[in-house]
């Protein structure tokens, strides 16, 4: 995954930590992972290699194992702000002056710097996808 932070081994834990899979058998892998409180925001990925299988790499300092899993997972902090109404839709005329209030609320613990700025090219994010990109 591009622009991802590599997870730290501290994060997860697997079980069983070994086993031996027998030939037509299957398995069940449990992946634990416990994020740190001070984590930041963001990509985070890693790759688990399940037997030391590997195949030749123009790189040989990196490995390339063919049983193994990726895992990437996105930390979410949730936002201290809370914007009331989230979008302005109005029918205007032109050549008239229009003033829009929207309330902003700080839900947090600590204070929040605000620095309203117009974003050019940002587009519109269909309703799903608000919390998310909001989150980031």
């Amino acid at each position: 995954m591009p622009y991802a932070n590599t997870i730290d081994e501290g994060w997860f834990k697997i079980e069983p930590e070994k086993t031996v899979l027998k030939a037509k058998e299957e398995c069940k892998i449990k992946v634990e992972i416990n994020v740190p409180g001070d984590a930041e925001k963001g990509y985070y990925s890693a790759m688990i290699a399940l037997t030391n299988d590997t195949v030749s790499s123009p790189y040989p300092a990196y490995p390339m194992y063919v049983n193994k899993l990726m895992l990437s997972v996105y930390v979410w902090i949730p936002p201290q702000v809370v914007i009331k109404q989230r979008c302005i839709h109005d029918i205007v005329e032109a050549g008239k002056s229009y003033d829009y209030r929207v309330v902003i609320e700080n839900i947090g613990d600590k204070s929040v710097s605000l620095n309203p700025q117009f974003v050019k090219g940002e587009y519109v994010v269909p309703p799903a996808l608000r919390a998310v990109q909001s989150a980031k």
